[in-house]
């Protein structure tokens, strides 16, 4: 980059990545202090500790380089501190004390049955084989990395190469163009091939990007069927509706995400399908995530169980 652009590079860019990065690595390092005091770990606790500080540290230094360069030609415009909440300051870390306090309930590893690895059977149609198995009680796949498509005649799913939670997210056509044709004879759909080791109720939690729906006509409808039963027709736009001011676009904000969260009913260990169907245009699909009870947290989404 040429030195006549580095300042505004570092104002427009550098330094929101940089800070907002600094600030995840302080929160996380401080958490695990507590973890590496409750597992009597004295040497990750010092290292942890070390790195919360560096990370507070890193903030103080970004932000007086941000109010410095270019003669303070943005002087005022940001802070270490914004509105002065509390979550912007260094928050205590844990010593060898703090050994006996309880850790959140959310910090859990999901019940022990679910931590065994172990190795899926092999498919009973061979025909029917999986890159995908279930592990530690849980399925998860990037929709990206489907078995199977059919783009039917109206357009074709595309790709979003790093637009997505877990990496790259899939759409149906151009949402713009498609919202001026009339809806697919026969709806394109993805297919999703899996392995299951458990028997029992399973939850498919499906994240998708958060956006409007493409104008007053549409919604952001879409379907999702297991196996041979009938899709399940769900709506993107929430039950309170898609404008900017509804609750439900505020939680998708908040986490960057929409998520529908879709009982599957009981499933027996062995080869499965989820199959995606398009309804209306402008629905990006990011990840699936089945689970059966006792599954281990995971934020925002597990690693893919390859």
């Amino acid at each position: 980059m040429s030195p006549q652009y580095a300042s505004a590079f570092f104002e427009l860019v550098g330094y929101p990545i940089e800070a907002s990065a600094a600030q995840n690595e302080k929160l996380l390092a401080t958490d695990l202090t507590y973890l590496d005091a409750h597992n009597h770990d004295a040497i990750s606790l010092a290292a942890d500790t070390a790195r919360a500080h560096a990370a507070y540290e890193t903030i103080q230094s970004l932000t007086a380089k941000y109010t410095s360069i270019e003669n303070g030609k943005w002087d005022g415009m940001m802070s270490d501190a914004p509105r002065k909440r509390p979550v912007f300051e260094m928050p205590r870390t844990a010593t060898l004390d703090d050994a006996d306090k309880p850790l959140p309930a959310s910090w859990g590893a999901g019940d022990a049955a679910c931590q065994r690895a172990v190795s899926p059977p092999a498919p009973s149609n061979p025909a029917h084989t999986s890159t995908f198995a279930e592990q530690h009680c849980t399925v998860s796949i990037n929709a990206a990395h489907f078995t199977r498509k059919f783009d039917g005649t109206a357009s074709h799913w595309n790709i979003l190469a790093d637009l997505g939670i877990s990496g790259a997210s899939v759409v149906y056509g151009a949402p713009g163009l498609l919202a001026n044709q009339p809806p697919p004879q026969q709806a394109p759909w993805l297919d999703y091939d899996f392995t299951t080791t458990t028997s029992g109720s399973a939850m498919l939690a499906l994240h998708l990007l958060p956006t409007f729906a493409i104008d007053s006509d549409h919604h952001l409808r879409y379907a999702v069927a297991i196996d041979s039963a009938a899709p399940v027709e769900l709506d993107a736009s929430g039950p309170d509706g898609h404008g900017p001011d509804t609750a439900t676009w505020s939680a998708n904000v908040l986490r960057n995400s929409a998520i529908a969260t879709i009982p599957l009913g009981p499933l027996a260990a062995g080869p499965h399908t989820i199959r995606l169907l398009y309804r209306d245009p402008g629905v990006v699909f990011e990840h699936l995530v089945l689970t059966f009870p006792g599954a281990p947290p995971a934020y925002p989404v597990p690693p893919e169980t390859r």
